[in-house]
């Protein structure tokens, strides 16, 4: 697997879930629920998971 492709898959992921999240709080009109995601976490989440699938697939 190409590195670069994966981080910038990741990243790609990241910018949708934040519109769709995004979208989705202001119809619900609620902000408070978007200040609780971690999107650092969960990109740090994602890119944990390509790495452990990355070792999987060499071994």
């Amino acid at each position: 697997m190409d590195h670069e492709f994966i981080c910038k898959l990741i990243d790609l992921a990241m910018r949708n879930a934040e519109k769709h999240l995004l979208k989705k709080a202001w119809k619900k009109n609620a902000a408070e629920k978007l200040s609780e995601v971690d999107f650092k976490g969960v990109k740090q989440a994602l890119a944990k998971m390509h790495y452990t699938v990355l070792a999987e697939s060499i071994c």
